[in-house]
């Protein structure tokens, strides 16, 4: 889980971590309906449960929580930054990047700003 994200009542699923980690994906996202300052998203998600980049599905926004297998950054040298984002879309050309949608309450925090709104409206 990222640590600009608000995202109350998640909980992981013991069942979707063993099915994670009994399968062959590199990642597993959950996906929240898109933000006014992300209106296009980032994937949707395939009838397989797939994350895709283009599809007739509507494109949802990667609400920054997932599951990874340590392979997915194996070519990354330890204290090396590095985007997240190249990996996800190497993963989703090998069809290996599940992703499922989570409609409850989440929030991109991102900016002071909306760090700003959203105490406001605590």
């Amino acid at each position: 889980v990222s640590g600009d994200v608000l995202i109350p009542n998640f909980r992981f699923d013991a069942a979707d971590a063993d099915r994670f980690a009994a399968g062959n994906r590199l990642g597993q996202l959950w996906m929240a309906p898109n933000a006014p300052h992300h209106p296009l998203g980032d994937f949707a998600i395939d009838a397989e449960g797939l994350a895709v980049l283009q599809s007739e599905q509507p494109r949802r926004t990667w609400a920054s929580v997932g599951l990874f297998h340590a392979e997915l950054f194996a070519g990354i040298v330890p204290g090396t930054p590095e985007a997240i984002t190249p990996l996800l879309h190497e993963a989703i050309a090998q069809r290996r990047l599940g992703a499922q949608p989570w409609d409850g309450g989440w929030t991109d925090v991102g900016t002071p700003e909306r760090l700003a709104a959203l105490n406001s409206a605590a």
